[in-house]
């Protein structure tokens, strides 16, 4: 009994919030005008990130707009006269920040903004979004990102697809492509260069980006793809003991970035000669985006994740991980009958055959140059690195 009292005492404060802070708004928009020069950003829940931060750097340079940016730390952030770091995260902050949401002429997120989703007639609201979705969404659809006007794509041949992870109609997406995409192009270099790994000697660096199975949301875990380190094919310790000293043998290194929606396993705390294991509090820790570091790689190494999509960009080898991928398709599914057909590279379903990737890099073999040519004219609209530019012109900014 206590148990079903206390779930409705929190249904009822949460609606009590959402309709405190639409009466808050509405109040707001009353008294006040809605201002073109003043654009308010968010990134990942909270975060200084992704293509938010990107086309912030943009319009900066521009000097002629004022910012507001929603982070949860903003001690934590840089001092700019033309910036207010603000946490709407929490009372009575999240007041103030409808006051600015009533306000601003635009408001750009990568995930969900405000908890308003209210909007009013002269403002803009424009979705980012993550990348090209090869995994099928989970969640609420288009209600959950909040009301925007417009989202973006990568391109025109990403549009169907985008529509449909997103739950909106094809018009309401624009391809243009990804800010963060312009940093990627723009830190395109070789692994010995990567920022993560200088003090290391090796051959070749292969990015490991594997999307998450166990999250730490828990109606986002793909229960049939769980294993006890976290990462697909090597599922035991013992598996990846034995890919470092194949890696040692060979002088290669695998830097593995971890989801930051991955639940926390045991072996991330472990070290390895060969495997160099991060998250994001090791990208921030040296001041850099993930988008900056991605590039600096010989070959990617990766699932079914957006960056796959992205890193067609850089014509660099890829290897794809996929011997979950019919439990994957059980539990979460996919975006499309056939999500080969956007993977540009070597199908990896056993440990011998990531071994011959790994060998393929090695040798500079790459037989896959052709199809990632014509992905990237078919997925991306924006491959010499201007979406800023495009986002910018298309919205007289």
């Amino acid at each position: 009994m206590k148990f079903k009292i206390s779930n409705s005492f929190k249904l009822l404060a949460v609606r009590l919030f959402v309709f405190m802070n639409k009466l808050i708004y509405l109040l707001f928009k009353t008294f006040t005008k809605v201002d073109n020069n003043l654009i308010i950003f968010e990134g990942t829940m909270g975060r200084f990130d992704e293509s938010s931060w990107v086309f912030y750097h943009y319009l900066r340079e521009k000097r002629k707009y004022r910012f507001i940016w929603m982070v949860k730390r903003p001690e934590d952030m840089p001092t700019n006269e033309d910036t207010l770091f603000f946490n709407r995260y929490c009372f009575p902050n999240n007041i103030v920040a409808e006051y600015y949401y009533a306000k601003a002429g635009y408001s750009f997120y990568t995930h969900t903004t405000s908890a308003t989703k209210y909007k009013r007639l002269g403002q803009k609201k424009i979705f980012f979004g993550h990348g090209y979705a090869i995994k099928a969404g989970k969640g609420n659809g288009r209600n959950i990102y909040n009301n925007f006007d417009f989202g973006l794509a990568t391109g025109d041949g990403a549009i169907s697809t985008q529509a449909l992870f997103v739950g909106c109609e094809p018009h309401e997406l624009l391809p243009l492509g990804l800010p963060r995409n312009d940093l990627l192009i723009k830190n395109n270099g070789v692994g010995k260069d990567n920022p993560i790994v200088k003090d290391l000697s090796f051959k070749k660096l292969i990015l490991w980006m594997p999307t998450f199975r166990d999250s730490t949301v828990n109606n986002l875990s793909e229960s049939l793809c769980s294993t006890d380190t976290g990462l697909p094919l090597f599922d035991t310790e013992d598996k990846v003991v034995r890919l470092n000293s194949m890696l040692s043998q060979c002088d290669c290194v695998i830097l593995l970035k971890i989801h930051r929606l991955q639940m926390k396993k045991t072996i991330f705390n472990k070290k390895y000669s060969n495997i160099v294991i991060i998250t994001d509090k090791d990208i921030d820790a040296i001041h850099r985006q993930l988008y900056e570091i991605i590039g600096f790689s010989d070959a990617l190494l990766t699932d079914y994740s957006s960056v796959s999509v992205d890193y067609l960009l850089l014509d660099k080898p890829i290897g794809y991980i996929l011997n979950d991928m019919d439990y994957y398709k059980k539990d979460r599914g996919f975006t499309s009958d056939n999500p080969l057909d956007v993977m540009a590279g070597n199908y990896i379903y056993t440990e011998d055959d990531l071994y011959e990737f790994i060998s393929d890099v090695l040798k500079g073999k790459d037989d896959s140059k052709e199809k990632r040519h014509l992905l990237v004219k078919k997925l991306h609209n924006a491959p010499n690195g201007n979406s800023c530019e495009l986002i910018s012109q298309k919205f007289n900014l």
